[in-house]
C-alpha cells in the first residue's frame, strides 16, 4: 500500500474523451491531516442569506475549503490562512450558488454536504 507524505501531495487528473484525446488537470498541492472534524451552518441555508458559517479546527496554517455541486464540479474554492490548534471560524458567500445540494471539502477525506434554497 502506497504511503502517503506527511506534509503534501500533488495531484492532477487525466481525462479521457471517448475519441481518445485527453487532456490533464491542473496539479493541486493537498496537504495530509490538514484538519479534522467541522461544523457548517445553517443548514440549510436560504441564498439569499448570504453567507454559511464555518467552525474547524487545524493544524496548518494553510487550508483549502472546496465546494462541489451534486456533479461533482468545484463551485467554489477558497485557500485560507488560519489559526492552528485554536477553533477557526469563516464565512462562505453562498448567495451566488444555485438552489441544490453541495459538498464542503476541507483538507484531505473531510467533506460534508449542505443544502442552499431560494
Amino acid at each position: 500500500m502506497h504511503q502517503f507524505a506527511m506534509e503534501k501531495n500533488y495531484y492532477r487528473l487525466k481525462m479521457i474523451d471517448l475519441d481518445g484525446t485527453f487532456k490533464y488537470s491542473d496539479v493541486i498541492a493537498v496537504s495530509a491531516c490538514s484538519i479534522g472534524e467541522f461544523n457548517i451552518y445553517p443548514n440549510p441555508v436560504s441564498r439569499y442569506d448570504g453567507t454559511v458559517s464555518i467552525d474547524f479546527m487545524a493544524v496548518n496554517e494553510g487550508v483549502e475549503l472546496l465546494v462541489t455541486d451534486a456533479a461533482g464540479k468545484i463551485v467554489k474554492r477558497q485557500v485560507l490562512s488560519v489559526q492552528t490548534n485554536m477553533l477557526n471560524t469563516v464565512k462562505l458567500d453562498v448567495y451566488d450558488l444555485p438552489a441544490g445540494s453541495y459538498t464542503l471539502s476541507i483538507g484531505e477525506n473531510v467533506a460534508k454536504t449542505f443544502i442552499v434554497f431560494e
